[in-house]
């Protein structure tokens, strides 16, 4: 299915910037959806157009992007601050999404001035002023049935 989203920016408010069948499928494809009222789902509507008209996401180490995959990351993104706004989010303007956990090499340096390293592999990451870093494959296991495990990780929604 093509997600069909407009080319121009929404306007402040406008629930239709995502088609209806586009949207109903989104919802459809995201059980813990179903806890939002109606007007919470309007909200997350509109805030979606705003959110992806206003950000690049982006496919990295090989992973293409479809517009479903990138409706999924805009519900979850928006999901945190569905009544605070999108203003709510420091100013960033780019999502990477890999195929699987990517590895991130670290180094800290102790008290006693010894540098440690180490490889992690990671689901997600985000730094101030962006972007967000996010593993598709973890994304993938959310929203697998109604009622989660409470120990369930929302990597898009930890992240943001």
């Amino acid at each position: 299915m093509r997600w069909p989203f407009r080319r121009e920016s929404p306007r402040d408010g406008d629930p239709d910037w995502i088609d209806d069948d586009a949207w109903r499928a989104l919802n459809a494809s995201q059980p813990f959806l179903d806890r939002l009222s109606a007007a919470q789902r309007d909200r997350l509507r509109a805030s979606c157009g705003t959110f992806l008209s206003t950000k690049a996401v982006n496919g990295a180490g090989g992973l293409i992007l479809d517009d479903a995959m990138i409706g999924r990351i805009a519900t979850q993104a928006c999901l945190p601050v569905l009544e605070l706004g999108l203003d709510a989010y420091p100013a960033f303007e780019e999502i990477i999404v890999y195929p699987d956990d990517f590895i991130v090499e670290r180094e800290t340096v102790d008290d006693d001035g010894v540098v440690h390293e180490w490889s992690e592999p990671i689901a997600g990451e985000s730094w101030q002023g962006g972007p967000v870093v996010l593993a598709w494959n973890a994304l993938q296991r959310v929203g697998k049935g109604d009622r989660p495990s409470p120990f369930a990780f929302h990597v898009v929604i930890h992240e943001f």
